[in-house]
């Protein structure tokens, strides 16, 4: 039971960007996009994740992942941003349904590790809008569908030229599994990473009123398009914010429709009988710091918690754009 509760709760904290706001009567302001055709920038995140049962760590992980961006051109709505993921830390957890056996679970294991090498630094290019830096497509999806499936026969085949005797099931075989697997998750991989690009700059598409509080309804989705979908849940966003120099500071912070989370998150999974409503919380705050005199995104850390029960589950993710 405790593993499937534990499952619950890394759902909620597994990263959200938001959408459909829906404006109340203060007009709002908006942080500015104003990017330069040329400017790069290194990204880093670095998460970490701590799991409670009545007040005993059970379980503590650390994951750091950094990215690339470049401004590659201007079109008349949108940039050409070019992103790449240039590394992913020790502690990211990496599951495949392909095949069953312990033998070719050696195999997968392998495999991923050396995919992630093979694939670091691959070029993403995203149509990215001017006014608020949200990307909503793969410019270059069909070189990118190549050059994954590419990647990956070469890593099967410098497995089977390692040790041809170490599988139970024959090379094709493993390349008919994987491209089967490509062709039901590619969009959702690329979906994913354009939603990881919005999950970093997402603070750019929220309204703010300095100095005081604004409040609006927004719809919440997942960030992990392979794992779960497109599904999504109504929250009140308040947002906070300041200005001292060039330094601009958004605090915002959200509250889910709890009824609607709990059946979902709670009821739906088989636990309602377990955890009650009055048992269940769920709360996050992101704090985003912006210079003014680029219009760059400088740093952000989202704060979470989630409760059920005995168990709380708390997630800080710390990002630095230099």
């Amino acid at each position: 039971m405790m593993k499937h509760l534990l499952a619950a709760v890394v759902i909620f904290l597994s990263g959200t960007f938001y959408l459909n706001a829906q404006p109340q009567e203060i007009e709002p302001d908006y942080v500015s996009v104003n990017w330069k055709v040329g400017d790069e920038k290194s990204v880093s995140v670095i998460d970490s994740f701590m799991t409670f049962v009545n007040d005993t760590i059970i379980m503590a992980t650390r994951s750091e992942a950094s990215y690339k961006i470049k401004i590659a051109s201007l079109l008349d709505t949108a940039y050409v941003v070019r992103f790449s993921q240039t590394f992913i830390g020790p502690g990211i957890a990496m599951q495949s349904e392909i095949i069953e056996t312990e033998t070719i679970e050696t195999f997968m294991s392998y495999y991923l590790s050396e995919l992630e090498v093979s694939l670091r630094d691959l070029e993403y290019e995203f149509l990215v809008h001017r006014d608020n830096a949200f990307a909503y497509e793969v410019k270059n999806a069909d070189e990118l569908y190549q050059t994954i499936k590419m990647a990956i026969k070469k890593v099967v085949e410098q497995f089977f030229l390692k040790d041809p005797t170490i599988a139970t099931i024959t090379k094709a075989e493993v390349n008919e599994k994987l491209e089967q697997y490509m062709e039901e998750k590619m969009d959702a991989a690329l979906q994913t990473m354009l939603n990881s690009f919005n999950y970093i700059f997402q603070a750019y598409s929220f309204p703010y009123t300095l100095n005081q509080t604004y409040t609006t309804q927004m719809e919440v989705y997942n960030v992990n398009s392979i794992e779960f979908g497109e599904q999504e849940s109504a929250a009140i966003l308040n947002v906070d914010s300041f200005k001292k120099g060039t330094k601009l500071t958004i605090d915002y912070s959200y509250q889910y429709d709890k009824e609607q989370v709990y059946h979902e998150y709670v009821v739906m999974a088989g636990h309602g009988d377990k955890v009650s409503i009055d048992e269940f919380d769920l709360t996050e705050r992101v704090v985003s710091e912006f210079d003014l005199k680029s219009s760059w995104l400088t740093k952000a850390t989202s704060y979470n918690k989630s409760v059920l029960g005995n168990v709380i589950a708390q997630n800080v993710t710390y990002t630095e754009v230099k």
